[in-house]
Protein backbone atom coordinates (compact mmCIF):
# COMPACT_ATOMS: atom_id res chain seq x y z
CA UNK A 1 0.00 0.00 0.00
CA UNK A 2 2.86 2.30 1.37
CA UNK A 3 4.30 1.90 -2.48
CA UNK A 4 1.47 2.19 -4.33
CA UNK A 5 0.62 5.82 -2.90
CA UNK A 6 4.08 6.58 -2.86
CA UNK A 7 4.36 5.98 -6.91
CA UNK A 8 1.23 8.21 -7.71
CA UNK A 9 2.89 11.17 -5.30
CA UNK A 10 5.60 10.82 -7.00
CA UNK A 11 3.87 11.04 -10.47
CA UNK A 12 2.11 14.33 -9.66
CA UNK A 13 5.04 17.34 -10.54
CA UNK A 14 3.50 20.61 -9.34
CA UNK A 15 5.64 23.11 -10.70
CA UNK A 16 6.56 26.38 -8.47
CA UNK A 17 5.80 29.57 -10.67
CA UNK A 18 3.15 27.37 -13.14
CA UNK A 19 -0.05 28.98 -12.64
CA UNK A 20 -3.38 29.16 -14.88
CA UNK A 21 -3.93 32.36 -16.91
CA UNK A 22 -5.53 34.44 -14.85
CA UNK A 23 -5.99 37.40 -16.67
CA UNK A 24 -6.75 35.97 -20.36
CA UNK A 25 -5.22 38.63 -22.56
CA UNK A 26 -7.32 39.49 -25.64
CA UNK A 27 -3.52 39.97 -27.41
CA UNK A 28 -0.11 39.97 -26.25
CA UNK A 29 1.33 41.87 -28.89
CA UNK A 30 0.07 45.11 -30.50
CA UNK A 31 2.05 47.22 -32.95
CA UNK A 32 0.97 51.24 -32.97
CA UNK A 33 1.86 53.28 -36.14
CA UNK A 34 0.83 56.52 -35.24
CA UNK A 35 -0.55 58.99 -32.19
CA UNK A 36 -3.98 58.44 -33.93
CA UNK A 37 -4.00 55.16 -32.93
CA UNK A 38 -5.41 53.68 -29.92
CA UNK A 39 -5.74 50.16 -29.06
CA UNK A 40 -7.97 48.30 -26.64
CA UNK A 41 -6.66 45.17 -24.83
CA UNK A 42 -9.70 43.06 -23.59
CA UNK A 43 -9.09 40.73 -20.13
CA UNK A 44 -11.44 37.98 -19.56
CA UNK A 45 -11.10 38.68 -15.54
CA UNK A 46 -11.19 41.66 -13.90
CA UNK A 47 -8.65 40.85 -10.55
CA UNK A 48 -5.51 42.28 -11.87
CA UNK A 49 -3.78 45.18 -11.74
CA UNK A 50 -1.28 46.80 -14.22
CA UNK A 51 2.63 45.83 -12.33
CA UNK A 52 4.65 48.08 -14.57
CA UNK A 53 6.18 49.38 -17.91
CA UNK A 54 9.49 48.59 -19.14
CA UNK A 55 10.93 50.47 -21.93
CA UNK A 56 15.00 49.31 -22.13
CA UNK A 57 16.24 50.02 -19.12
CA UNK A 58 13.45 52.33 -17.63
CA UNK A 59 10.76 51.48 -15.66
CA UNK A 60 7.27 53.28 -15.02
CA UNK A 61 5.11 52.05 -12.22
CA UNK A 62 1.11 52.70 -11.55
CA UNK A 63 0.70 55.48 -8.57
CA UNK A 64 -1.67 53.65 -7.13
CA UNK A 65 -2.36 55.60 -3.93
CA UNK A 66 -4.59 53.20 -1.78
CA UNK A 67 -5.00 49.40 -2.76
CA UNK A 68 -4.25 48.57 -6.55
CA UNK A 69 -7.52 46.61 -6.47
CA UNK A 70 -9.98 49.49 -5.97
CA UNK A 71 -8.54 51.35 -9.13
CA UNK A 72 -10.54 50.46 -11.84
CA UNK A 73 -9.27 53.41 -14.11
CA UNK A 74 -5.57 54.07 -13.90
CA UNK A 75 -2.90 56.03 -16.07
CA UNK A 76 0.56 55.37 -16.24
CA UNK A 77 2.27 58.10 -19.22
CA UNK A 78 5.75 56.84 -20.00
CA UNK A 79 7.95 58.25 -22.47
CA UNK A 80 6.13 57.58 -25.38
CA UNK A 81 3.34 55.15 -24.26
CA UNK A 82 0.52 55.71 -22.27
CA UNK A 83 -1.21 52.48 -20.87
CA UNK A 84 -4.43 53.54 -19.30
CA UNK A 85 -6.93 50.47 -17.58
CA UNK A 86 -10.61 51.99 -18.29
CA UNK A 87 -12.56 49.53 -16.18
CA UNK A 88 -11.88 46.08 -14.57
CA UNK A 89 -11.39 44.25 -18.35
CA UNK A 90 -9.73 47.04 -20.86
CA UNK A 91 -6.53 48.42 -21.28
CA UNK A 92 -5.79 51.31 -23.84
CA UNK A 93 -3.04 52.10 -25.23
CA UNK A 94 -1.74 55.29 -26.77
CA UNK A 95 1.61 56.60 -28.45
CA UNK A 96 2.87 60.19 -29.05
CA UNK A 97 5.08 60.56 -32.35
CA UNK A 98 8.19 58.80 -33.41
CA UNK A 99 10.67 61.07 -34.16
CA UNK A 100 13.35 58.73 -34.06
CA UNK A 101 14.79 56.39 -36.79
CA UNK A 102 14.33 53.26 -34.88
CA UNK A 103 11.13 51.13 -34.07
CA UNK A 104 10.24 51.41 -29.94
CA UNK A 105 9.21 48.80 -27.74
CA UNK A 106 7.52 48.41 -24.55
CA UNK A 107 6.66 45.45 -22.29
CA UNK A 108 3.29 45.67 -20.28
CA UNK A 109 3.33 43.63 -17.04
CA UNK A 110 0.11 42.71 -15.66
CA UNK A 111 0.08 40.46 -12.48
CA UNK A 112 -3.24 38.83 -11.19
CA UNK A 113 -1.84 37.13 -7.53
CA UNK A 114 1.18 34.85 -8.11
CA UNK A 115 0.30 35.11 -12.31
CA UNK A 116 1.95 37.56 -14.51
CA UNK A 117 1.41 38.61 -18.31
CA UNK A 118 2.59 40.51 -20.48
CA UNK A 119 1.69 43.09 -23.34
CA UNK A 120 4.44 43.83 -25.86
CA UNK A 121 4.22 47.10 -27.68
CA UNK A 122 5.74 47.99 -30.50
CA UNK A 123 5.50 51.00 -32.59
CA UNK A 124 7.22 51.75 -36.44
CA UNK A 125 9.65 54.41 -36.90
CA UNK A 126 7.95 57.45 -39.12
Amino acid sequence: MFLALFQISCNKVDLIGDWDDKIELSTRLVNLDSPQNIVEVKAQNTWWWINSINIGDKYFFPDYQTNMFDKENITIISDWLIVERKDGETIQLSVTKNMTQEKRAAKITLQAGNYFDYITVIQSNQ
